[in-house]
């Protein structure tokens, strides 16, 4: 083996290059999707980049610890003529309502394996690596429960009180604004909101928000109509 190695030095270098190997993503960063109408799936692309003078066979690993979301790789072995590059797709696949909190590193390591013909020495191995980390994008997700659905029947400046509750079925805290959808055209009929027509509530993940209560005030004249 030390005799190979030593007979490969001087023909790298006669060529004045030696093995060489970049890797590089357009995304280091990328979210995943997990909103329950979409896919849970996202694709980044990576280049990985021959500088030397020789043909080169490179391949590519992958270092991942996630059990819930799989890296899968497009092709992870290649031969690239010098000063050539080739690009390859890494899908993350996962599924839908993960947390917005769950995160995780990863890590491509491309190492030259051949030079040409010739298989690379471990004394002479070159590679190169390129570090990310994958989120999970925050969607947000709410169900509005009323507690009394009930047709409401008022007098002059009589007042009743419509109280709620929203479920926070997204997958991270919400900022929650509760109002009263036609508003303005209440408003113009002559209805007040003595204690205001919007409350806001902040909600954990898979929480509950107290109960909301907003009333309102009838006008104090009624046309008949």
């Amino acid at each position: 083996l030390l005799l190979f190695v030593m007979s490969l030095v001087p023909a790298f270098a006669s060529a004045q290059a030696l093995p060489g190997v970049e890797i590089d993503c357009d995304d280091k960063n990328p979210e995943l999707d997990v909103h329950p109408l979409s896919d849970a799936s996202v694709d980044i692309t990576c280049t990985i980049t021959n500088p030397s003078s020789f043909e080169e066979t490179i391949t590519v690993d992958n270092e991942w610890d996630s059990p819930i979301v799989s890296m899968l790789l497009s092709e992870d072995s290649f031969t690239i003529a010098a000063g050539d590059e080739e690009q390859f797709t890494v899908t993350f696949d996962g599924q839908v309502r993960l947390s917005s909190s769950e995160t995780w590193d990863f890590s491509l390591n491309a190492t030259v394996t051949n030079v040409g013909a010739l298989p690379v020495p471990e004394a002479l191995a070159t590679s190169a690596s390129v570090n990310g980390d994958l989120s999970v994008a925050m969607y947000g997700m709410v169900d509005l429960q009323v507690t009394d659905t009930s047709t409401r029947t008022l007098g002059e400046s009589e007042e009743t009180t419509i109280s709620a509750k929203v479920l926070n079925n997204g997958n991270g805290e919400d900022r929650v604004w509760i109002e009263i959808a036609n508003i303005a055209e209440l408003e113009t009929l002559g209805f007040t909101f003595p204690e205001g027509a919007r409350v806001a509530q902040t909600i954990d993940e898979g929480g509950v928000s107290p109960t909301v209560d907003v009333v309102v005030r009838s006008p104090s004249n009624i046309e008949a109509s």
